[in-house]
């Protein structure tokens, strides 16, 4: 049973998206914990595409939405959207600028898409009980035309390194056994991060990550990945107070890593 107690500071919602926003809706429990939050934070897991003639990249799936979207983020009382994703930029980036433009218009903060690698990785900023709190997001989900680069526009994009490891004995007695895939963080990627969270640490009281990452497709979304445990920490190690995962669509476990 969720438990509504009479005000939160921070709420984060995962993956939002319709491609008919009218379709979207929250149940009434989740209602009353959003209406009682003073900052709903969500990942819009979608650009805001009013030209028709935009076509999709060539990837595994395309998203899109319209600009009704922004009445279903207002009315569950939402401040900021995580942009860093592997959909924002499914229509390019004309269409993952035009929403980001669109949010600003409505008073939304976003980020995780910049027009250059430094903005796209360039904090949410707000104030809770006068202590400021910084936002970071960033993606190991994405197409190579997505990731920003230093005068390229797209996400903030984190690479990950997939390899296949087979014990050709092993194998035989273990077929297809999903351990064999493995996971690493580029290494130049690691260096950015530590150096992008220690510094907005000093801007901030409270440093949140809010990563977009692991796998989304059942049943495989229910396991935590390696790549995804070493990143958390790392991030913590490198001044993180608090990380919070999305892109699996579904619950994960849970871990306390030196009292954070």
């Amino acid at each position: 049973m969720v438990q509504v107690i009479k005000e939160y500071d921070l709420c984060f919602c995962g993956d939002v998206y319709a491609e008919d926003p009218s379709k979207l809706f929250i149940r009434e429990r989740l209602e009353k914990i959003f209406s009682n939050c003073k900052n709903v934070i969500v990942n819009l897991e979608t650009p805001i595409v009013a030209n028709s003639r935009l076509k999709p990249m060539n990837k595994y799936s395309a998203l899109k939405t319209n600009v009704k979207i922004i009445d279903f983020l207002k009315k569950i009382g939402v401040r900021a959207v995580s942009l860093a994703n592997n959909h924002i930029m499914d229509y390019g980036d004309s269409a993952a600028k035009f929403t980001k433009k669109v949010l600003s218009r409505e008073k939304i903060k976003s980020y995780g898409y910049g027009v250059s690698k430094s903005e796209a990785f360039e904090p949410c900023m707000l104030e809770v009980d006068r202590k400021k709190v910084g936002i970071i997001g960033f993606t190991t989900t994405f197409v190579p035309e997505a990731l920003s680069g230093d005068d390229k526009p797209g996400v903030a994009g984190i690479r990950i390194i997939t390899r296949v490891e087979i014990d050709p004995r092993e194998i035989l007695e273990e077929p297809a056994a999903p351990y064999i895939v493995k996971g690493e963080v580029l290494s130049d990627d690691l260096i950015f991060l530590e150096k992008i969270l220690k510094t907005v640490k000093k801007e901030c009281d409270y440093l949140i990550l809010q990563p977009h990452w692991g796998v989304g497709l059942a049943p495989y979304n229910r396991t935590v990945l390696d790549y995804v445990k070493f990143l958390a920490r790392y991030s913590i190690d490198a001044g993180a107070e608090l990380i919070v995962g999305g892109h699996p669509h579904t619950f994960q476990p849970i871990e306390v890593y030196k009292g954070r």
